[in-house]
């Protein structure tokens, strides 16, 4: 069976008038049969075509028009909306049709109008412009099972950034400060002690601790959200690249996180690079974890509901020291939490091509974090650097994991959670679409944040429970 495509009929009418580019090639592999084009009956009418037609007519003249339309109506199926794969919207301010795409189990929606790309709250629905369409639509090659380059129990195809994402992004670029890669690591440590947005959840106790590590104590910083004993502990390890980050940068996120889970979090302030070098920062983690399980009771935790997590860096972090706790006979670790970790040194993935530079995290940055953790010398393949490339993930912990659309890291995080179930462990994986790198932290300031917190608790209380 063909791939279908469904598509504003507006849409199609312009890539038939200006076929160059992605339209182009898309075009060409229309009319070659490679895939159908199907559009809705309730929105494929004769009066929208001619409407759409005017202003082809004025770019490729009147003749041209009459063609383009006549190719349409004969290339064009039409199909009820509860049997599409997808829904083309004309008229996208009308709800009731986003309505019937949800009950059609529409897989994707294509509109250029803006208001409808706010419309959201269908899981089973992604929503996409037409141009991020088209460009989809130019990287088919016939593909066996589905019309869009996108795994579609992802959400199909690209959505468009989501406003608070760029919001932000746009109040970073009229900051105007140099990129990371070409700064000194003091100089971004100092940048990102910002204030936070919002104060963070109440906690009934906050303390400040330091531990035994393997080249002497590691500060931590406990968080009990209620007095009560035997509760799940879960031991956190902040983001940043190896390089920078501390306990104060992460308190929001690790008080949302306790508050929501109902859990003892344990955040570790490891030792950070280029002053301290891998394996120094897992190492630091992995002893923590340790002293953690051993001291349980006396933080008001189970050692047998024991969970570890941590964002970009602590979430390549936490993959690691499960794998070592695996590997060493170490503590019994029954559930790690990942938001868009770092898995493997590679830069050459889709999601590092696509978001290579303007959704805040950018490869150089990414480059420049790996230079400083690593080192000229680092074995950039170890799995304890790139716990992807571990020999098996067999036998390791359950994993949540959360990665974001307009993420460099997005691939790697999604290619971890897939290594782990092809390993049977149990995995559930969700991308956050239309958002960037960093807004699991982002309390206060984007709605995804506690969203995505809230997932979070409720994976980790029913791994624990």
């Amino acid at each position: 069976m063909k791939p279908r495509a469904v598509v504003d009929t507006n849409l199609l009418v312009a890539a038939l008038a200006r076929p160059t580019g992605a339209a182009a090639r898309a075009l060409e592999r229309w009319r070659a049969g490679r895939f159908e084009h199907v559009a809705s009956a309730a929105t494929l009418r004769e009066a929208e075509l001619v409407a759409g037609a005017r202003w082809v007519a004025r770019l490729a003249g009147p003749e041209a028009r009459d063609a383009l339309l006549a190719e349409l109506r004969e290339r064009s199926a039409l199909v009820d909306a509860p049997a599409l794969d997808g829904l083309a919207l004309r008229d996208a301010g009308d709800r009731r049709l986003v309505e019937a795409a949800h009950a059609g189990g529409a897989r994707w929606l294509v509109t250029a109008d803006r208001e409808v790309l706010r419309m959201r709250g269908h899981a089973a629905t992604e929503f996409v412009t037409a141009r991020e369409f088209l460009r989809a639509l130019d990287a088919v090659d016939a593909p066996p099972r589905a019309l869009l380059p996108f795994p579609l129990t992802q959400g199909g195809p690209r959505m468009t950034l989501h406003p608070q994402a760029q919001v932000v992004l746009d109040q970073l670029a009229a900051l105007d400060t140099p990129p990371i890669h070409t700064q000194e690591p003091q100089a971004v440590r100092e940048a990102n002690r910002l204030p936070p947005a919002i104060p963070g959840a109440e906690m009934a106790s906050v303390e400040d601790r330091a531990v035994p590590g393997p080249a002497g104590d590691v500060p931590v910083r406990v968080y009990r959200p209620v007095e009560a004993e035997g509760l799940p502990l879960l031991v956190w390890f902040h983001g940043g690249g190896w390089v920078i980050g501390d306990l104060d940068t992460a308190d929001v996120t690790c008080r949302e996180l306790a508050s929501r889970a109902g859990c003892v979090l344990v955040s570790v302030d490891y030792r950070l690079a280029p002053e301290h070098r891998f394996p120094a920062a897992h190492e630091d983690c992995y002893a923590a974890t340790v002293w953690a399980a051993a001291h349980a009771a006396e933080l008001g935790a189970d050692a047998g509901k024991l969970a570890v997590g941590g964002d970009s860096a602590g979430g390549n972090l936490a993959a690691v020291v499960s794998l070592r706790a695996r590997d060493e006979s170490g503590p019994a670790v029954r559930f790690q939490l990942l938001v868009y970790p770092v898995t493997d040194h590679d830069f050459d993935t889709p999601s590092y091509r696509d978001n290579a530079d303007g959704y805040l995290l950018t490869r150089d940055g990414m480059r420049w974090f790996w230079d400083h953790y690593l080192g000229p010398d680092g074995d950039r393949s170890h799995p304890h650097a790139s716990p992807l490339r571990a020999a098996s993930h067999a036998g390791l912990p359950p994993a949540h994991v959360i990665t974001a659309e307009y993420d460099p890291l997005r691939d790697e995080g999604e290619a971890y959670a897939e290594r782990l179930r092809g390993a049977g462990v149990p995995v559930t994986l969700t991308r956050y679409p239309g958002q960037i790198h960093a807004f699991f932290g982002m309390h206060g300031i984007l709605d995804d944040a506690p969203r995505a917190a809230d997932e979070a608790a409720e994976r980790l209380r029913a791994a624990l429970a």
